[in-house]
């Protein structure tokens, strides 16, 4: 539509309904969102919420009930991190805090991005977030988060398989390969050797985690050393 600012779709398939994460355009952008439905099935399109105070990033479905991840920006502004809500007769009501990343931010100069990391079966959602030295796999089930998945590195993209989890992944210092994922353990095996070669032969720098605290946060660190490096 004219003046709408599309940033997000999501469509479902159950239902199926596509809905729209949007910004209308009047004069200075305020970063505040509106949902909107277009069922397929009626041809009709419904506006579901209309927003002056909060940024949503996400939206996903479970049993016919909308979720946003969502915030207010007040503490933080645009990289102010969301809670999950539940879009209920117009008004969002929070279902429950989170204030992590819900995103794979993990920056790597050696992959393409747009991976799917998010997908939602068996009546609960699937998505990957960044929690320091990792990006982890959690699950929502219209009530509760729980981890499901954590290594450090970078879990690039999964899917669920023939009753197993499969993950893109670069892990232990290496480059992209193919991995299952043990939920159990929280281990990944690799199943593909596409760029085991590439670094054969190379000095490859192992991350030195620091921890530092600054302005009474901690933060993280690390420090890559030359090779051949001594401290004498």
């Amino acid at each position: 539509a004219q003046n709408e600012d599309i940033s997000l779709v999501h469509y479902n398939k159950d239902t199926n309904r596509a809905y729209f994460v949007f910004q209308a355009i009047v004069g200075t952008p305020q970063f505040f969102d509106d949902v909107k439905c277009y069922d397929f099935n009626t041809q009709t399109l419904t506006t579901l919420y209309e927003n002056t105070s909060m940024s949503i990033s996400k939206l996903f479905v479970l049993e016919d009930t909308v979720y946003v991840f969502a915030n207010d920006m007040v503490d933080h502004g645009i990289n102010q991190n969301s809670d999950i809500y539940r879009l209920v007769d117009g008004s969002l009501e929070k279902v429950c805090d989170f204030g992590r990343s819900a995103n794979n931010s993990v920056g790597s100069d050696v992959r393409y991005g747009g991976y799917p990391t998010a997908d939602t079966f068996n009546g609960v959602h699937y998505f990957v977030g960044t929690y320091r030295d990792r990006s982890i796999l959690y699950t929502f089930n219209g009530s509760d988060i729980k981890e499901v998945f954590s290594k450090a590195g970078s879990l690039d993209a999964w899917i669920y398989c023939n009753d197993a989890f499969y993950g893109i992944g670069l892990f232990d210092n290496t480059l992209q390969e193919v991995y299952t994922l043990n939920i159990d353990s929280g281990d990944a095996t690799p199943i593909t050797a596409f760029n085991s070669k590439v670094l054969d032969g190379k000095y490859i720098a192992k991350p030195n985690h620091h921890e530092f605290i600054r302005d009474g946060i901690a933060m993280d660190g690390w420090v890559l050393l030359p090779e051949g490096y001594s401290e004498d």
